[in-house]
Order: C-alpha cells, then sequence, then structure tokens
C-alpha cells in the first residue's frame, strides 16, 4: 500500500509518499505541474501522477514520473481539455486512472490505462461550477464525481466507461471508506 500527498512549497511542488510503516515519507520535487490539485499511484504501471493547473489557474496539467519521483514528464493534454481550466482530482484502481477536470461550465472525466501515458475523455456534461472530487470503487466498478452544482453528482457504474447525472446534496468532497 501506499499513501501520497502533494502540495508546494514557496518555490517547488512536493509530492510525498508514505511507502511503509512506521511511517518514513519520503518528498520529491514535482516538475510539471504548478498548482497540484491531487496525487495518485498506478500500482500495475508502477507510475505517480500528479494532477493541478498552471500558475493562473486556467489550464489543465498533468505530470507522470515511472522512476519513483526521480524525474517527471509533463503529459500533453492540451487538445482534450480545450475549454476546462482545472485537473481538480485523480484516483487509481482496477489497472486504470480516472481524471475529473472542469471548467465554468463543464464537466470531463478522462481514463487512462497507461500509468498516465495517456488519457482518453469519456464523458463531458454541463455544470454550473468546477466539480470538486472523484470516488472510485475498483471492485464494484463504481465511480461518483461530486460538486458539479450544488445538486447534481456524476455516477458510473462500469468502471468510468459510461457516466449519467444524479441529484445529490451539496458535496465538497468524496472518498471511498473500505
Amino acid at each position: 500500500d501506499l499513501v501520497a500527498c502533494v502540495g508546494t512549497t514557496a518555490t517547488n511542488t512536493v509530492l510525498h509518499a508514505l511507502k511503509s510503516f512506521p511511517p518514513s515519507w519520503s518528498a520529491v520535487t514535482v516538475d510539471g505541474v504548478v498548482n497540484p490539485r491531487a496525487a495518485a499511484y498506478d500500482s500495475t504501471n508502477d507510475a505517480f501522477v500528479v494532477v493541478g493547473t498552471n500558475a493562473d489557474a486556467t489550464v489543465p496539467q498533468i505530470a507522470r514520473s515511472i522512476d519513483g519521483g526521480a524525474s517527471w514528464t509533463t503529459v500533453d493534454v492540451s487538445a482534450l481539455v480545450s475549454g476546462l481550466d482545472d485537473c481538480v482530482d485523480v484516483v487509481y484502481g482496477n489497472g486504470r486512472l480516472i481524471a475529473l477536470v472542469g471548467g465554468t461550465a463543464t464537466t470531463a472525466v478522462y481514463i487512462s490505462t497507461d500509468g498516465g501515458a495517456s488519457w482518453s475523455r469519456v464523458t463531458v456534461v454541463a455544470s454550473d461550477q468546477t466539480p470538486r472530487s472523484i470516488a472510485y470503487d475498483s471492485v464494484s466498478g463504481i465511480a461518483v464525481a461530486v460538486g458539479l452544482t450544488n445538486t447534481k453528482s456524476m455516477v458510473s457504474p462500469d468502471h468510468g466507461a459510461t457516466w449519467s447525472s444524479s441529484t445529490t446534496q451539496p458535496a465538497a468532497s468524496i472518498r471511498l471508506v473500505q
């Protein structure tokens, strides 16, 4: 198991990874994402992925590392995210990464099955605010994205392949608890 968190210092984006117990955190500098939002570890492809935005918070950014964080590659997603301005969350399970990307009127979901090297857009829905969070249960295949509006979420029953809107209570974040 691995726990990862991402944040910024005065000069860098930093990924902190906890790989063992008792706690032993290691920190690495992430190149390619200025304003980080979330991190995930793809154990199938041994890849760290960090998502966020550029310095102006106007362009979604994704960076990946396949060598434990020693080096980072910025993944060019500009053609996929036209009109969107923030990559807000990423989760991993069942050999796939699922990223939630949003803008002021649109939310999109992207899937990667190769450790974040390439991404495919699987759905786009209208929303009146930038989405907030995504959770994914790789055993049941259910994924839920919240924060699209004050009363709207998106639900996928099939590992993120298809999505439908659902009415919900307001939610700022969601996480799978096992």
